[in-house]
């Protein structure tokens, strides 16, 4: 057997130099100002809206921007209402460039249209055919809800978009109205904020306001004129002039529904409002003559030629936008 005999051995400590670490921390980001737009637009979806609303979009030029506190005044600033946090950061910026009007029946495939984006991170992406078809990459320009099929960058924070789809959710009415400096944001669900107005609020004005953590001096407001669009019907088409069955001309149209947006075989969208009626009327003028038939005899038009006529769809809320034959 063996046996082991174990002795400590003490050696002096050895002098090594002290360090203080480094530290790994994030980089700081810079928080900055927020960037806040609000507009009135349709329901995003098939519902049919009971009352006027406001999409609103926060977002920051600076990576570090997370969110902001919204505020809403119905009267002039004199008052303002929390209404929640906004949700994340929304894709926004300017066009660089005009774009000109398009239809809303075909895909725009003559022009495009430059946008500058407000940071310097924000991306853009293509979408295929099935992609634009769910709803993919809608945006607002100005006025305008567009789709775009292609998105190339072209400088810094400078996109290019082609494969335009026009006017979408009956927003036709706007196309070619937005100049260079115009607003640009992307309509993401994911970072919207929807904000449900009174009746009442319909022909004025109403204010929002967003504070975020760089804002403590200065907050972000916007004004906008509430006209009713998000719950007018959209437009009548198909105006036109025929001759019933003894020859005399009638003045004839189609209407739309802001029900839904879809096609659906065999069968006719739904109305989506308390009853059908239309106003028709000149130009400036009064209403000449009201029908719940999209069609009126020329004889009760008090001698006004039918092309001279504008056909407004009356809805619960709001009245459609005019329409004429030949517009």
């Amino acid at each position: 057997m063996l046996t082991l005999e174990l002795v400590p051995v003490l050696r002096a400590a050895v002098d090594r130099p002290a360090t203080s670490g480094r530290v790994a921390a994030a980089p700081d980001r810079v928080i900055g100002r927020t960037i806040v737009h609000a507009v009135e637009l349709p329901a995003l979806d098939d519902a049919v809206l009971a009352a006027p609303r406001l999409t609103v979009l926060a977002s920051g030029a600076d990576d570090g921007w997370r969110s902001a506190m919204l505020s809403l005044s119905t009267d002039g600033g004199a008052t303002w209402a929390a209404i929640g946090p906004s949700r994340g950061r929304a894709t926004v910026g300017t066009i660089a460039t005009a774009l000109a009007g398009g239809p809303s029946t075909l895909v725009d495939r003559v022009n495009t249209i430059d946008v500058v984006l407000a940071g310097g991170d924000m991306r853009l992406h293509d979408a295929d055919d099935a992609a634009l078809d769910g709803g993919a990459n809608l945006a607002i320009v100005g006025d305008e809800l567009i789709q775009f099929a292609t998105a190339e960058p072209i400088g810094r924070s400078l996109w290019r978009l082609a494969g335009l789809w026009r006017g979408r959710r009956g927003t036709e009415w706007a196309s070619g109205g937005a100049r260079p400096g115009a607003r640009f944001a992307m309509i993401d669900p994911a970072r919207i904020t929807t904000v449900d107005l009174p009746a009442g609020t319909i022909g004025g004005e109403v204010g929002i306001m967003a504070v975020g953590v760089g804002d403590a001096s200065t907050p972000a407001i916007t004004v906008v004129k509430v006209d009713g669009r998000s719950v007018a019907p959209p437009a009548t088409v198909h105006v036109h002039e025929v001759r019933d069955g003894v020859g005399e001309p009638v003045l004839r149209w189609t209407r739309r529904s802001r029900a839904g947006w879809s096609w659906l075989d065999r069968v006719d969208t739904a109305l989506g409002e308390e009853a059908e009626r239309y106003a028709l009327s000149i130009p400036d003028g009064g209403d000449i003559a009201t029908t719940s038939t999209p069609a009126v005899a020329a004889a009760s038009l008090g001698g006004i030629a039918p092309g001279a006529v504008e056909v407004r769809q009356v809805g619960t809320l709001a009245r459609s936008r005019a329409a004429r034959a030949g517009g």
